[in-house]
């Protein structure tokens, strides 16, 4: 059990996860407006632990002419519509010039989270890993971004938001078996991305990372079958952009 254990959190974290591409927050259109979204979030995404989606709440954005990147217009500017989920949806409607192209980037996380910060001038957000703890579902979030949108009249939009993040899932079968109980756990990990431009989809600024000591997650299923979870965390990790939209490489690691 010792030597398993050990194992499992000295992994580092290109080794500690797998692809996965299912975790998605879909927009869809309506008639209402220039240019409206209308952001749905399914419950109950794939019956997984940690991953209904429901503590990010908040739909930040910003507007740009395509091929620029001064925002012509974000969250949080005056008279900028807000945009908050309510029963896992939100709309947004945005009156736009006619005639030009745009790229519009999405950011959706909890109100007042400290975790992020979403720089519309730069178009990223930076993580603050700083009094970190394990099992922290608040740090859940989601990011999409539209490239080359026209607006020729009124228009409406598909969009998906996905997890720019690897999750790191930490399990065993054989507390009880060993007479070992854990009341919390933590765990390290290097070359943790701290940065990602939500418009080029590229992260950066690898750090080492700190999962702090936090209690055992309590009524969620691990993702294998037999096992309990020890720790769950999210790390950032890269995107690619593909004909102006997101193709997610977030992760969904499991450790047993």
């Amino acid at each position: 059990m010792k030597k398993n254990l050990f194992a499992i959190l000295a992994l580092p974290a290109l080794v500690a996860v797998s692809c996965s591409n299912e975790e998605p927050i879909s927009l869809e259109g309506s008639s209402e407006g220039n240019v409206t979204f209308v952001a749905q979030l399914p419950g109950g995404i794939n019956s997984r632990s940690f991953a209904d989606g429901t503590t990010a709440t908040r739909l930040s954005y910003a507007v740009y002419e395509t091929g620029t990147t001064t925002p012509l217009l974000k969250s949080g500017d005056p008279g900028a519509p807000a945009a908050t989920f309510t029963g896992l949806q939100t709309q947004l409607s945005l009156n736009l010039a006619q005639g030009k192209s745009y790229d519009i980037i999405f950011w959706a996380d909890q109100p007042g989270n400290s975790a992020y910060t979403f720089d519309a001038t730069t178009q990223s957000v930076t993580v603050n890993y700083q009094g970190l703890k394990s099992n922290d579902e608040t740090r859940d979030a989601f990011f999409q971004v539209e490239k080359g949108l026209a607006v020729n009249g009124p228009v409406q939009k598909t969009i998906s938001l996905y997890r720019p993040f690897a999750q790191i899932n930490v399990g065993t079968n054989d507390l009880s078996a060993a007479g070992v109980s854990l009341g919390e756990t933590r765990l390290t990990v290097d070359n943790v991305y701290s940065k990602l431009n939500l418009l080029t989809g590229v992260a950066s600024d690898p750090v080492e990372v700190i999962y702090d000591f936090a209690t055992l997650p309590e009524g969620e299923t691990f993702p294998v079958a037999g096992y309990e979870y020890l720790s769950m965390n999210y790390i950032l990790s890269g995107t690619e952009v593909l004909d102006g939209n997101v193709n997610t490489t977030q992760k969904h690691g499991s450790f047993i």
